[in-house]
């Protein structure tokens, strides 16, 4: 007899546990809920004066919900398309945490419900035990995330997030951290030619994070998404720390690579752009300036031992004549300038004592090491900037000077500008009137430091006096010059937002 009801109690248990198996997370939740419930006495899950206190213990322990979690996070929507481009120098590994990392996956357009970027709450008192009990997947939300799901809806709902390669050399690997509250929600992967619709999909296994999937070699561009299906209304998806480890390219033709681009009676050649993470290491003498301190030690920097390059054609050399009278310019428009919209504003980039010109950009550019990679968040209107250097010719020995107009001072002014500068070699002397007269030199590149704003230079109130043939003395204008030295092969320099300041910090223009 107690044999037979030890045998019948072992059987109830086990259908209880192939019951269990059959639903989803959320239903879980609310049978074992309910039974808490109703072993303290509390006959409804709906909050009521008569039950407050035994309702907070109970959901107090209870997994955040998909609400829970959506409730207690901060949104912002996330583009439906890419900040910039791969091409353009967008980012392929991307953390979300950075407003700036200008990544290059986005919301698919052709999907209802959209990923967003989320943040918890800094008053929210979110409970860490409460977060991991609602799934296996280790998962760590103290950053910026992407969200989907934790809403009303009718039916299920797919969300996506992709990007395109314009060219990869050799097979890539991507991976990415995932979380879910329900067992219902897949998620999987689809590759594409450009231009082509997604059939070619596959589940991810949710068994541990990160997820992996590889991406394989493509010379003509793929288009990469990734999907996470059947969320309903208690369902939830979190997306984070996206890391593409592959090499981005575009293949270029050897003639055109070599050839010079003629613009207005001058040529130029065009800058190239690598952008991507290596999947093999770089060449040792690239990174040598990022391995070690800055320490004024000159580095040789080559890219990566691969034969496939990246080109753009948008930043060209374009030499402009400076040579106004100084009564035509007040010395708000003869020294104030953005760069954008491929203006160089009143400077001559190919100015007295050029060996090469400056160059205009309204696109990030060079390679990932050295390049000029991060937007001046000081003038974030546009991508906009002149710089000196590239990855595809030696620069050494050539000296580049972009110079004012002729102007006239009424008082002590600063000169403003922000620099970029990336490698310990390239200098940047700003002199007024004579090369021999430079009050400002260039500060030591640093590794953890991009653009560096607020670059200051004093001009004097008044005008020089220059005399002439007859004794008596004439008026002219002062000048500024920008001057660059020591730009080697696959170095870079930039200077953008020019602008005026009294001595007491007032802005004069």
């Amino acid at each position: 007899m107690v044999q037979n009801l030890s045998t019948i109690i072992i059987l109830i248990f086990s259908g209880l546990n192939l019951c269990l198996g059959c639903h989803s997370l959320g239903s879980q939740y609310d049978q074992f809920s309910s039974r808490r419930a109703r072993a303290r006495g509390v006959s409804s899950l709906e909050r009521t004066s008569d039950n407050a206190i035994d309702f907070d213990y109970l959901t107090s322990n209870l997994p955040y919900s998909a609400n829970d979690i959506r409730s207690i996070s901060s949104l912002t929507p996330l583009p439906n398309r890419p900040f910039l481009t791969v091409s353009d120098g967008g980012k392929l590994t991307c953390n979300f945490d950075d407003e700036m990392e200008y990544c290059s996956w986005h919301n698919a357009e052709n999907t209802d419900m959209k990923f967003w970027k989320g943040k918890l709450d800094s008053e929210s008192r979110f409970d860490t035990s409460r977060f991991n009990s609602g799934s296996s997947l280790s998962f760590s939300p103290d950053n910026n995330f992407l969200l989907a799901g934790g809403e009303p809806m009718v039916a299920s709902q797919t969300a996506a997030i992709e990007m395109e390669i314009p060219c990869q050399y050799g097979d890539a690997d991507v991976k990415l951290d995932f979380w879910t509250n329900t067992l219902n929600v897949d998620v999987r992967y689809c590759i594409a030619k450009s231009g082509s619709d997604f059939h070619d999909c596959h589940l991810l296994q949710r068994v541990s994070n990160p997820l992996n999937f590889s991406v394989p070699t493509t010379a003509d561009g793929l288009k990469v998404r990734i999907e996470v299906l059947n969320i309903d209304p208690d369902s939830i998806a979190l997306i984070d720390n996206l890391h593409y480890n592959g090499q981005i390219c575009e293949l270029i033709d050897e003639v055109v690579e070599n050839s010079l681009v003629s613009i207005g009676g001058t040529t130029s050649s065009t800058p190239s752009l690598i952008t991507g993470d290596p999947s093999s290491p770089t060449d040792p003498t690239v990174q040598k300036f990022f391995e070690e301190d800055s320490n004024g030690i000159e580095e040789s920097e080559t890219p990566s031992s691969t034969g496939i390059q990246t080109i753009t054609t948008t930043a060209v050399s374009t030499p402009v004549s400076s040579q106004v009278n100084v009564k035509e310019l007040s010395f708000c428009s003869a020294l104030t300038c953005s760069f954008n919209d491929g203006d160089s504003c009143f400077y001559g980039l190919s100015g007295v004592g050029s060996t090469d010109a400056w160059s205009l950009s309204d696109r990030l550019i060079g390679n990932r090491h050295t390049g000029v990679q991060r937007v001046n968040l000081d003038d974030q209107s546009k991508v906009g900037f002149a710089y000196v250097g590239n990855d595809t010719e030696s620069q050494e020995q050539k000296i580049f000077v972009a110079e004012s107009p002729k102007f006239s001072l009424t008082q002590d002014t600063l000169l403003l500008f922000d620099i970029y500068i990336r490698s310990v070699s390239p200098t940047l002397k700003v002199c007024i009137d004579l090369f021999d007269n430079c009050p400002y030199k260039s500060p030591m590149a640093r590794k953890d430091k991009f653009w560096r704003g607020r670059q200051k230079v004093t001009l004097k109130e008044g005008s020089r006096k220059v005399a002439s043939l007859v004794c008596s003395f004439e008026k002219w204008g002062f000048q500024v010059f920008f001057v660059v030295e020591n730009v080697r092969k696959h170095q870079f320099l930039a200077i953008d937002n020019i602008r005026l300041e009294s001595v007491n910090g007032s802005s004069l223009c």
